[in-house]
């Protein structure tokens, strides 16, 4: 007969696992940084109109701020579970009778639906305070900056939740497939761009007055190239076959994928765009976190500034994500082949 198999673990936490969901994690506390950031300037300004107590939203509001961040943590620590389940076994049963599984659900979908009520009923509006506030009650009135500042924390709030959930379904989907699990990373790379470029150079540029004198324009274009060019590059490096798929299967047994040329060039090229957006914000004269206002008669500029600079805190999150995430995919490999081989001595 054969012997006893050994019980199943309840977490099914290991190193390469846990290593990857923190990855996801990372990009997660970007939205929940940059939402606090929003929440925050909300506080401010209610505070500055009268109306912190009264604002019958603020609970809704306050709610987020304190569950997004920890459930954020808490699926960490259950996302093994589910992989293995739905991904690696293909076993639906054991996943619906998995409380880490039903853990994970519940710390994804009641924040995931709680921020999307935001959006949609309250932060819309993408490029003026007066369409962003036409639906709220008077007793939640306030004033400029802050309904932008708070607009900004809730999409990118929302991106990071939609960014996880495509990271998870891919994991899931492409288990067994080393190369194609790893390209999940792909994705926070082309929602955050796209988002925070299109809602942030992009719309100063459709709002821009050609006839304006503008000393700052430059920073704009500037950005607008660098961002672009870095997230080609960067999609290249994770998407070719040269690039995540050879570094993930790196026999390097001291530094394992890092010893790559693809992961050298990965971390080189996201160092260099953070200094670059740094050293540019720095030199500004009127496109900065201070008055005036409006500037080279782009509309409102705290709608397109605040994306702009939640592009570059997603940066600084997408560097430690990314070395989070090609490790644990290093240390994780094709581990359905790892369970068909045990499924087998356990039979035989």
């Amino acid at each position: 007969s054969p012997p006893p198999r050994k019980a199943d673990p309840f977490m099914h936490i290991d190193a390469g696992k846990f290593m990857s969901a923190l990855a996801i994690a990372y990009i997660g506390i970007v939205g929940c940084f940059v939402y606090g950031k929003g929440f925050a300037g909300l506080q401010e300004g209610l505070s500055d109109s009268g109306n912190l107590n009264s604002c019958s939203w603020n609970g809704s509001f306050t709610a987020l701020a304190f569950l997004a961040p920890l459930t954020c943590v808490l699926r960490v620590f259950l996302a093994p579970a589910m992989w293995v389940y739905l991904g690696e076994r293909r076993d639906l049963l054991s996943a619906v009778t998995s409380i880490p599984v039903w853990g994970w659900m519940l710390c994804y979908w009641v924040p995931f639906v709680h921020v999307t009520r935001i959006v949609f009923n309250v932060a819309g509006g993408l490029g003026s305070p007066d369409d962003m506030m036409k639906f709220w009650p008077d007793e939640c009135n306030l004033d400029r900056p802050y309904p932008a500042l708070f607009q900004t924390g809730c999409y990118v709030l929302l991106a990071s939740f939609v960014t996880e959930g495509i990271m998870h379904i891919i994991v899931i989907m492409r288990c067994s497939n080393l190369d194609e699990r790893c390209c999940a990373f792909a994705a926070p790379t082309t929602v955050f761009n796209v988002l925070l470029l299109l809602t942030g150079p992009v719309l100063f540029f459709m709002s821009f007055d050609e006839n304006a004198v503008c000393d700052d324009l430059w920073i704009q274009q500037t950005l607008l190239g660098v961002a672009v060019a870095s997230a080609i590059i960067k999609l290249t490096l994770i998407l070719a076959p040269f690039g995540m798929m050879a570094a993930v299967k790196s026999q390097n047994a001291v530094f394992g994928p890092f010893a790559y040329w693809s992961t050298i060039n990965w971390l080189l090229l996201a160092i260099a765009e953070i200094i670059v957006l740094e050293t540019v914000f720095s030199m500004a004269t009127v496109i900065k976190d201070e008055a005036p206002e409006t500037v080279c008669g782009a509309g409102f500029k705290e709608f397109w500034f605040s994306r702009q600079k939640a592009l570059v805190y997603y940066n600084y999150g997408e560097l430690v994500a990314y070395m989070f995430w090609i490790v644990g995919m290093w240390l994780w490999g094709p581990l359905q082949a790892l369970y068909a081989q045990d499924q087998e001595a356990v039979r035989g």
